[in-house]
């Protein structure tokens, strides 16, 4: 085991969800130990990765609503978030894994409930929320490979018809997840093509907010 408390780095989004296309983003958690503060990833951390010839395009949005590192390693775009641990301990439990080593199944660092406590900084907060959504989801919906499958479809469907997107007032990724892991969770025995039936016929009648 590690002595000293490490940086994690956690996948969330369609990566962790297994539903990512070839050519997507990869969006990462920097999870971090007290020491290691917001200044530092965004000025250390941000000339690092300009300093590093494996990594293109570095843009720090440190002024955003959940503030990010925008870059490309490896030919790889990546989100990077951050937020940092009150209590170091948990980040001394395992050695860190390769992300991109596909012969060996990764272990994801858990964020629980009690990892919130002492953390002052909203931005840490709102930062942990995509990969606890993530968490969750894998944990409530009873058959992965028919969710995955069902999720795909609906993400193509959305983006034929110009409704996948945060920035434009639509749904994103996570929040069509959502809807498909409600569907999944009320039908675990169904085939996707009876999820995907039923996805379309309850939302179509579902009462949303005027």
């Amino acid at each position: 085991k590690w002595q000293r408390p490490r940086v994690a780095l956690i996948s969330f989004g369609s990566y962790r969800l297994g539903v990512h296309k070839p050519h997507a983003d990869m969006d990462l958690l920097a999870l971090s130990p007290p020491n290691c503060s917001r200044v530092d990833f965004f000025s250390s951390l941000v000339k690092l990765l300009r300093s590093d010839t494996r990594v293109n395009n570095v843009h720090p949005i440190s002024a955003a609503y959940t503030p990010v590192i925008k870059c490309t390693i490896l030919g790889i775009e990546i989100d990077l978030l951050f937020a940092r641990l009150s209590d170091a301990s948990k980040l001394t439990a395992q050695p860190p894994a390769s992300l991109l080593d596909s012969a060996n199944a990764r272990i994801e660092h858990r964020i629980d409930d009690a990892d919130l406590v002492g953390i002052s900084e909203e931005a840490g907060a709102r930062s942990m929320n995509g990969v606890r959504v993530v968490q969750m989801l894998l944990e409530i919906i009873p058959n992965l490979d028919h969710f995955r499958t069902t999720l795909r479809a609906v993400k193509e469907w959305a983006l034929v018809h110009g409704l996948y997107s945060n920035v434009l007032g639509f749904l994103g990724g996570i929040n069509w997840a959502i809807l498909v892991a409600k569907v999944c969770k009320q039908h675990p025995d169904a085939l996707p093509s009876t999820l995907l039936r039923v996805f379309f016929h309850t939302y179509a009648h579902w009462r949303w907010p005027a």
